[in-house]
């Protein structure tokens, strides 16, 4: 019963859920709708089965090119599997080649069809059946074409897709990777969708390019607790021989299915044209979208022809709420200043062994875990990100900023300035819609570039939303800042070298980059720069820096001491990521790159509000001890916790120390708890040579109004005996497309579960069923090295539904080694239907880069077989126990 009890603790800490969670699983949309049944619209995944070649491959958009010895893979795909140290440009970088074989069903023809790549890393060409179709320059935005005309029915039809991640200074970011802060990867890195639809329907704004036009865009005005208008603008286009009439119908429902209103607003459509449908309606009461209550409602648009029937239609989920930059008055939200300031970090897209090739269940997690942190912004460096990470956002009550691709480069041939126009206005109309975007940063990240250009791109952005809750960020430092109503600097009471000097009324500041603090731009030393595995120290100090150093610098404390004008700041970064011009990935993240938390994520956790609510992400009371007690643990002992007070009883009758929090003080909510000279690992020793190692422990419980609200126990690790296996998946499910993936962490624990920190084993995995490991041994992910107690590893889905056994064992067994661990999780039926050639699936490798190491399934009489082996060491032991004790032992 006791193991049972810490195990679940230790999943409670890793995975905190709340009630509103608990049967909840998160959906994504798809070309920037969610599909409505029985409108006429089709989504199908074309995310299975690719063949993939790494170089040059002469001829291959022919459709009879021989690709047989090709590797297949699914989409997202990355090129290739990366280790966790993947700095320095140890990635690939040059051209590859994707085909993929189908035959289209019967039941589209007549439809038009599209095929709508979320990204494609750097430069490419797309062509079917041998016909080129779509070129297009950059890595982070769609690339959208319309293969109607162009597929063949009843026979094997060919995508082939060439893309080049090479530098290339002629479009944006342009600058090298070897001088990057940041890693390019490349590949097919996001979803590929076929979108099927009759000849009237909404059309896609990414194809259109039309200003501040194309599908639907809808947005607020007189938002107030009372009521707000919604407007609403349709672009529908007839592709059909024969001129159109009907209508475009509006219905807005809550979450819970009830009708909010309703309108229709007819048109009429010749052949081969487009019209556009504006209308609006007034919602008395509205439910507004905040961090707070991220309250979203559906939108569901139709088109009608005269008759009634539904031609085409789609939902879109939208939040009410308005935005204002009031300058000295702050920041305002739906007709009010907003009470704190917002922080928050910025995220880079990508993630252990997958670069930027990650599911869009692990964007959802990203959101979830950083909102369970108390963050409420994020800033998407230095790219726009995926889809399905602002559908996250949306939900969990993440404000956005969203970034243009760049970062310290400009080249002045005309044409980059035109791809850099191009860009901004592909991601306006990409995420307008979005309840959580906050700010647009069209400039360049960190760059020199002309002073007209700071102008244009704001003037972009106005024309493409010519609506008010439109605003854009700028750095104060560059050439034609003034123009800007929001300037990213840091505060006049930070390092006085980076603070600003004068603040304007009219302008409204935050911090766009804060919390790093290098020796110099070249070695990157930083307090800030802490990998997990480093242990206690570094990870404490790394929190301290990040809430309030003893010296000048941009921390948590000191956002929170700012005028009102300074609206906040997002940290530098929410998690570990790899990097060009540096041989050292990122370490300073809240997470490491499997999103393992480090001290500094409780930290920040300890900064949220005490109030408890029924919400997708963590709320309410906590309390953390940041000691591990082992022998080389500090003698202080650190805690993080919202409470009013928090009491630390150190051993079974121990001493009881509290802290209450000042009534009235100004700065961070939440100070670190440092409680002085607590932890002695001779009393530890005293206590454990007496048999009485039950009796030791660290508690930590928060009271608020004088009851437990919250408590954390620590206690020492002994000797290692097994390994524990549990999923990390913010309880979401695992779906069978090709393509989601969970992280499956083992632990190193003693008998009663708790974790050894401190140990040097590597753990090898094993998979049967519908699931495969990702990456092998030639990049370190299996077997995989024990990093501060822990392996994680990746498991991704089939095809097929089904359950997933993983056993986990240390990589060389022996008699008193710990004991493997099973465990067992099932896949769930895929969002959409797939596409794909079943010959051709059949080929995806079930295993990974190397087998070396690779454990072997463990029958139950097996495990059963270790059990009893450790029953019998264990007395073993207690024999050699008493002879070191007999021999002297016991005084040392």
């Amino acid at each position: 019963m006791k193991r049972s009890i810490l195990f679940y603790l230790i999943v409670l800490l890793l995975c905190p859920l709340c009630e509103a969670q608990a049967d909840y699983q998160p959906e994504f949309s798809t070309a920037g709708f969610f599909e409505l049944p029985n409108s006429g619209r089709e989504v199908y995944s074309m995310n299975p089965a690719w063949r993939f070649h790494k170089g040059t491959a002469t001829g291959a958009e022919a459709v009879n090119f021989n690709d047989r010895d090709w590797t297949v893979v699914s989409l997202p795909h990355g090129i290739e599997y990366l280790p966790t140290e993947a700095s320095g440009c140890i990635n690939y970088q040059g051209e590859v080649w994707y085909r993929k074989h189908f035959t289209p069903a019967d039941n589209l023809k007549g439809k038009k069809l599209f095929l709508h790549f979320e990204a494609i890393m750097g430069k490419s060409k797309v062509f079917v059946n041998g016909k080129l179709l779509s070129e297009h320059f950059g890595g982070y935005l769609p690339v959208v074409v319309d293969v109607t005309d162009a597929l063949n029915w009843g026979t094997d039809n060919v995508i082939a897709v060439w893309a080049d991640n090479s530098n290339d200074p002629s479009y944006p970011p342009g600058k090298a990777q070897d001088v990057l802060d940041y890693t390019y990867f490349g590949g097919i890195y996001r979803d590929c969708w076929l979108i099927a639809h009759n000849r009237i329907f909404i059309t896609d704004p990414n194809f259109e390019n039309e200003t501040a036009g194309g599908g639907l865009f809808v947005a607020y005005d007189k938002v107030s607790d009372a009521s707000a208008e919604v407007l609403l603008q349709t672009h529908v286009r007839n592709a059909s021989a024969k001129a159109f009439t009907g209508v475009v119908e509006y219905e807005l429902q809550q979450a819970d299915g009830k009708q909010v209103a309703f309108l229709n607003d007819k048109i009429q459509v010749r052949p081969g044209k487009a019209v556009t449908s504006k209308d609006k309606v007034t919602v008395k009461n509205p439910m507004l979208w905040s961090p707070e209550t991220p309250t979203l409602y559906n939108l569901i648009v139709r088109i009608r022809d005269k008759k009634g029937n539904v031609i085409d239609g789609y939902r879109r989920r939208i939040g009410i709420r308005s935005i204002e930059f009031k300058g000295k008055d702050g920041f305002w939200l739906n007709g009010k200043p907003y009470e704190s300031p917002l922080i928050g970090a910025n995220r880079h897209q990508d993630f252990a062994v997958v670069g930027n090739a990650v599911a869009n269940s692990i964007h959802w997690r990203d959101a979830k875990k950083l909102r369970d942190a108390g963050l409420k912004v994020i800033r998407n460096a230095h790219c726009p990100q995926d889809p399905a990470f602002m559908d996250a956002c949306d939900e969990l009550g993440l404000f956005v900023i969203v970034n243009t691709p760049g970062w310290q480069f400009w080249n002045d041939a005309p044409e980059f300035a035109q791809r850099v126009y191009s860009d901004i206005r592909n991601l306006v109309r990409r995420d307008r819609n979005h309840a959580c975007v906050w700010l647009w940063e069209p400039i360049l990240n960190e760059t020199w570039y002309p002073a007209d250009f700071a102008k244009n791109t704001l003037d972009i952005v106005a024309q493409e939303y010519p609506y008010s809750s439109c605003y854009s960020g700028c750095d104060s430092e560059v050439r034609g800042h003034e123009v800007y109503p929001v300037l990213f600097t840091h505060p006049a009471n930070a390092d006085k070298e980076w603070a600003i000097k004068n603040l304007d009324p009219k302008i409204t500041y935050f911090t766009r980059e804060w919390g790093d603090n290098v020796d110099d731009w070249n070695s990157h030393n930083s307090p800030s720069r802490v990998a997990r595995n480093w242990g206690e120290q570094a990870m404490l100090i790394q929190a301290q820096h990040y809430a309030a150093p003893s010296y000048p610098y941009t921390c948590y404390d000191v956002l929170y001491r700012t005028p009102r004008q300074h609206v906040g700041g997002c940290l530098w970064h929410s998690f570990d990521h790899q990097r060009g011009y540096h041989p050292d990935p990122f370490y300073g993240g809240l997470m490491d790159v499997f999103r393992q938390p480090k001290y500094s994520y409780y930290m920040f956790q300890a900064q949220r509000s005490t109030e408890k609510q029924d919400r997708l992400f963590a709320t309410g009371p906590m309390v953390y001890i940041a000691h591990e007690m082992t022998p080389f643990s500090p003698a202080d002992v650190t805690v993080y916790s919202n409470c009013d007070k928090v009491r630390l009883t150190y051993n079974k009758g121990g001493k009881t120390w509290t802290y209450t929090k000042p009534a009235s003080q100004k700065g961070m909510p939440s100070p670190i708890i440092t409680f002085k000279g607590v932890y002695d690992f001779m009393i530890d020793k005293a206590l454990s040579r007496d048999r009485k190692q039950d009796e030791v422990f660290l508690l930590a419980e928060g009271l608020i109004n004088g009851k437990v609200v919250a408590t954390h126990e620590v206690r020492p690790a002994r000797r290692a005996e097994k390994i524990l296996l549990w999923v990390d998946n913010e309880n979401t499910d695992l779906k069978a497309d090709g393509s989601d993936f969970v992280t499956v962490v083992a632990a190193i624990a003693d008998k009663n579960g708790n974790i050894k920190r401190l140990n040097n084993y590597y753990v090898k995995f094993h998979v049967e069923g519908e699931g495969r490991i990702l990456g092998g041994a030639n990049v370190l992910a299996n077997p995989a090295p024990v990093k501060w107690g822990t392996a994680p590893i990746l498991v991704q889905s089939t095809l097929k539904p089904g359950k997933i056994k993983i056993t986990a064992s240390v990589l060389f067994e022996g008699s008193q080694m710990p004991a493997s661990a099973v465990l067992e999780l099932e896949s769930k039926p895929a969002a959409h239907p797939l596409v794909y050639s079943a010959d051709e699936a059949a080929l995806i490798p079930m295993s990974g880069d190397s087998s070396f190491g690779d454990a072997a399934a463990k029958s139950a009489t097996e495990l059963e077989q270790e059990r009893i082996q450790k029953e019998q060491n264990a007395q073993k032991l207690k024999e050699v126990e008493q002879q070191q004790t007999d021999f002297g032992e016991k005084s040392k």
